[in-house]
């Protein structure tokens, strides 16, 4: 039967050979490894400086070999106070600063692969860089929720096994518990993954310890599955590798140390500049300002508010800024409607410059906070209509609705203009939502309504025709010549409005 553990004389010797280990490194990451000085500083195949293990370790056998290496690798990450570190926070304490914006920059980058089933393999050197400095800590996932899964099979014992916690930590032969800071679990796909085997993978198929590296779920084979892992060859090339790199970017001793801070150099420019254009969008909307001049050429005096505050000629990231800033902007509306969960909609349409039937799109709802009660109308957009049916209409209306979140069975009012099409008690637009929601009432507009009122009733009457009729020439007398205008203003110091039908 095959030995699992070393025999009795084994572990004494590999006991003495790490204490000897111990007496010359101390656990230090920086005394594991040194740089090469009498030989030329090689690349290796992921673009790390070359070192040379200064180990005076007896003559063991293999297995031995890889027990002691994954020892002396585990021990990096015993403790928080250990020397390594605090090198390490003495070198970061040296170096400037790092800019905030960059950090978040770098946790919304992450944000997107915080599952390590969602990594491509290979990893890019950038984004392995990235991963690196954040660590494996973020991606564990080690207080679940974990997945069960069901074996197969009659002579199965158990229909179910779950991972737990547990196996996240690793008991040592002198009775510590370490943290497995290369284990971490995918939530999405609901398997156990290895942080650096994934990080310096080439091929999924091509790997040795592939289980680990597309994903490990048959929780009743951890127990050797696991151990078998952490002593195979490729894990420990790959841990000793990743541990390397970390200690070399966190020292900032790479070898491509000058172009990684050209690199980010460069983003930090970029990113100020994309502030700054940002700032100057923001700047404009609040002040309601227009962002387009009349003539944005070169030779014009005057190119318009955005491109006089800036030399900057891309209409894309301008139009891209603004549509980023509006859809904000309603998604923080749509949350505010579907916190107060009943609302009412209000549409209406008008022709703009370009002659396009615009639908304007009006949500009225009860915002509360704390003592605060306020109703609202808040304006969601504005979207062209290509037919005017009601059955056209509600269609739109129904279908901008649904892409906003909102669900028209939740809607308690309706509002339109007094329009057959809109206002139809058979064949409207009222009517047809109703059929879907008949708690969503109609209600017509009250300005509206009294407006058509005001209009039938001085039409029907002969004075009023005639009264208004005389202001309407008395304001085309005085409208027409300037001199007449003046005149009237020096005399008796107000102007005359022409007559208009919707006031």
């Amino acid at each position: 039967m095959k030995r699992n553990r070393p025999s009795g004389f084994q572990q004494r010797k590999m006991k003495k050979a790490k204490e000897q280990s111990a007496e010359a490194m101390s656990g230090s990451i920086l005394k594991y490894v040194t740089p090469s000085t009498s030989t030329a500083v090689g690349e290796s195949a992921e673009g790390i400086q070359t070192f040379e293990f200064e180990r005076e370790i007896p003559e063991v056998s293999s297995q031995e070999h890889s027990y002691i290496k994954r020892q002396e690798l585990e021990k990096i990450d015993l403790s928080s106070s250990s020397e390594s570190d605090v090198a390490e926070g003495d070198a970061r304490r040296s170096l400037p600063q790092q800019d905030s914006d960059e950090e978040a920059e770098q946790t919304d980058k992450l944000s997107v692969y915080s599952d390590v089933a969602a990594w491509p393999v290979p990893v890019p050197d950038e984004l392995r860089v990235d991963l690196i400095k954040r660590g494996s800590e973020p991606f564990q996932n080690r207080d679940g929720p974990f997945s069960a899964v069901e074996r197969r099979g009659e002579k199965s014992k158990g229909k179910s096994r779950q991972l737990t916690t547990a196996w996240f930590y690793k008991a040592l032969p002198n009775g510590e518990t370490i943290l497995r800071t290369w284990m971490v679990y995918s939530p999405s796909k609901q398997s156990l993954f290895c942080f650096c085997c994934r990080l310096f993978a080439l091929d999924e198929k091509l790997t040795v310890t592939s289980s680990f590296v597309t994903g490990f779920q048959l929780w009743w084979k951890l127990n050797p599955k696991v151990s078998d892992h952490e002593a195979s060859e490729q894990h420990l090339t790959c841990l000793e590798i990743w541990k390397t790199l970390r200690t070399g970017l966190r020292l900032q001793k790479c070898i491509d140390h000058v172009h990684q801070t050209t690199v980010d150099n460069e983003k930090k420019k970029w990113r100020d500049i994309l502030h700054r254009l940002l700032d100057i969008t923001l700047f404009l909307a609040h002040q309601n300002l227009p962002f387009r001049g009349h003539r944005e050429i070169m030779s014009s005096v005057n190119k318009g508010n955005f491109l006089e505050l800036a030399d900057y000629f891309s209409p894309k990231i301008q139009n891209e800024f603004i549509c980023l800033l509006g859809n904000q902007v309603k998604k923080k509306i749509v949350a505010d409607i579907k916190k107060a969960k009943y609302f009412g909609i209000l549409f209406d349409s008008t022709p703009d410059v370009s002659h396009i039937d615009q639908m304007c799109e009006v949500i009225r709802y009860v915002h509360i906070e704390g003592d605060n009660v306020e109703v609202k109308e808040s304006f969601l957009g504005f979207f062209p209509i290509a037919g005017k049916t009601a059955a056209e209409l509600t269609d739109n209306i129904l279908q901008h609705l649904e892409e906003a979140g909102l669900d028209i069975s939740l809607c308690r009012g309706q509002g339109y203009d007094n329009a057959a099409t809109m206002a139809g008690i058979h064949g409207g637009v009222q009517a047809k939502i109703k059929e879907i929601n008949p708690k969503a009432l109609f209600i017509p507009c009250a300005n509206h309504s009294l407006n058509l009122c005001g209009v039938h009733s001085f039409g029907s009457v002969a004075s009023c025709v005639t009264f208004f009729g005389t202001l309407e020439k008395v304001y085309l007398f005085f409208s027409v010549s300037t001199h007449r205008w003046e005149l009237l203003m020096e005399n008796v110091g107000v102007t005359v409005k022409r007559l208009s039908q919707t006031r």
